[in-house]
């Protein structure tokens, strides 16, 4: 615990109130009580004085918002979305890892410092929250000015939330392995201190939907007077309620999936969202989050920035009030190349969870029901363009609008049905000069370049997506979308019907030679035997 003169002794030094100051530059101000309360705001913090008045006040700890405002002092709790829109001047990208357990913690923090490094940021700070967890940090300055045609002060909180996500679909893919390497199910949920019931999602094996069991009511019918029964816990025989006869539970019924309606086929997977602990709570409008140098009321900590690259060697003492010397600042964007976060935060943006997580498409029966199609991974040759769905050609043909939507659409589609990079880049590049606006160059290379660093083959969305076909108005043929669920499927079967028919060509030109050579052989028989005949005359 913190005591007055401890935090007297902290705050007093000249080089600790200078990173506080220089930190909290056109951010609110919050500050918290020895005794518990929270200060008046908004509030700001302009000169290094007023950190030690603060401190003889009994402030115990400092904490700042993540936007960045023209004036704190003019917010106010009755302020409107637009009018904070309208004040705020930027954001910094604060990822709050909130692990209970340490070890995994520093894992955490170290996989998104390695995740962020990948897509090219390399502003990036962390510094120790000043109990269990990090604070990952990207100042403002690395991201453009506008995004998808909207500006980038505009984004926050709402698609801020969307990064975040990003980021956790990119930990559990990529290093589930590296974060969990070592523990069993009973240990990780013992050091994040949940059942292990909740630590374990049920998948389902067509579609990646997760899957919520929801208590059903068991039924009986009796045979004798026909009697239906309805009991929430399952036993194997009851008694009629009417005529007192044994009774047996009905068999149970087929459980389908919610989402594809395939019987209920199941992967286990461990909740890595849980694990993960990334805080979204600091994702909102004025939230605080602890400054830089201040105090810890619990642990009496301080939250000292540390090399992001040796946070897996950081050991708590560093920390220690007496410890403490000032190496590192927090969110320091004096060496900030601008924009480098561009490519990173479009990847984000785009992101859509339930289209990426779909590994596997579905093809419609004659009688109507779905069945799961070939993996994509079972293309081994380049599909070509004349065998591809009408909605694809329509897209190709050059569009007024939709065109980032339609570029998403592309590239999946296209890595999916075996077309590789260098022809897909050409098509792209020919296809882009047919929109009546064209897209950036940088823009078409940014999302083949994510599908060349995943390496993996991604399904395009499904034909009921309607933001990408129906809003394009590319879809023009009714059986596609009739008889097929996405177009990677439609190409498949076109491609498996051109096989066939050249299969069935080959079948029928053989049995003609076939035909043919007996015909012959026949002939020759003849003549043989005419000529042996003449031979025995001689």
């Amino acid at each position: 615990m913190l005591d007055l003169s401890t935090c007297l002794k902290h705050y007093k030094r000249k080089d600790i109130q200078k990173e506080l100051v220089s930190n909290a530059d056109y951010r609110e101000l919050g500050t918290r009580y020895l005794k518990g309360f929270f200060g008046k705001r908004p509030d700001m913090l302009q000169n290094e004085a007023d950190i030690l008045e603060f401190a003889k006040q009994g402030v115990s700890s400092f904490h700042i918002s993540e936007e960045h405002w023209r004036n704190p002092l003019e917010l106010s709790p009755s302020l409107k979305k637009k009018d904070l829109n309208a004040m705020r001047t930027g954001w910094d990208l604060i990822v709050d890892i909130d692990c209970p357990d340490w070890e995994l913690s520093k894992k955490i923090a170290f996989v998104i410092i390695k995740i962020l490094k990948k897509h090219g940021v390399s502003s990036i700070s962390c510094k120790f929250s000043g109990n269990k967890g990090f604070h990952i940090g990207v100042p403002y300055k690395a991201f453009p000015s506008s995004v998808q045609g909207e500006e980038t002060k505009l984004l926050f909180p709402d698609k801020v939330k969307r990064v975040m996500e990003y980021l956790a679909y990119c930990a559990k893919k990529e290093y589930s392995e590296e974060i969990l390497s070592g523990l069993n199910l009973k240990q990780i949920a013992s050091k994040i201190k949940v059942p292990e019931s909740d630590l374990i999602h049920n998948i389902c094996s067509h579609c990646g939907t997760i899957y919520q069991k929801k208590q059903k009511k068991v039924h009986y019918i009796c045979e004798k007077c026909g009697t239906k029964t309805e009991r929430d816990t399952p036993e194997d025989y009851i008694s009629c309620s009417k005529c007192k006869s044994i009774v047996k539970s009905s068999p149970k019924t087929e459980e389908k999936c919610v989402k594809c309606k395939n019987p209920l086929l199941f992967r286990k997977e461990i909740n890595l969202h849980l694990v993960l602990g990334l805080d979204q709570i600091l994702i909102s409008s004025r939230h605080l989050y602890r400054m830089a140098y201040s105090l810890h009321e619990k642990s009496g900590l301080v939250s000292i920035p540390i090399n992001p690259y040796s946070v897996l060697a950081f050991d708590k003492k560093e920390a220690h009030p007496d410890n403490v010397s000032v190496k590192y600042s927090f969110l320091d964007d004096s060496k900030t190349i601008e924009g480098e976060a561009g490519d990173f935060i479009l990847k984000a943006l785009d992101f859509k969870p339930d289209i990426e997580e779909e590994v596997k498409g579905h093809v419609m029966n004659s009688d109507g029901n779905m069945r799961t199609s070939i993996d994509v991974d079972d293309i081994q040759e380049k599909i070509p363009l004349e065998l591809f769905p009408p909605s694809i050609l329509n897209i190709l043909n050059g569009l007024k609008d939709g065109r980032k939507r339609a570029l998403f659409v592309l590239v999946n589609f296209l890595t999916s049905v075996g077309w590789d990079y260098p022809d897909i880049e050409k098509l792209l590049e020919e296809w882009n000069k047919k929109n009546q606006e064209q897209l950036r160059e940088r823009e078409l290379k940014s999302q083949l370049n994510y599908h060349r660093l995943h390496k993996k083959k991604i399904l395009p969305p499904n034909y009921s997506n309607r933001i990408y076909y129906a809003d394009l108005g590319v879809l023009t043929h009714e059986e596609e979308v009739g008889r097929f669920k996405n177009p990677v499927n439609y190409a498949k079967a076109r491609a498996r019907n051109m096989d066939k028919g050249k299969k069935k060509k080959k079948v029928k030109d053989k049995d003609d030679n076939n035909k043919a050579n007996k015909k012959q052989d026949k002939i020759n028989e003849k003549d043989e035997e005419k000529n042996f005949e003449k031979e025995i005359k001689k």
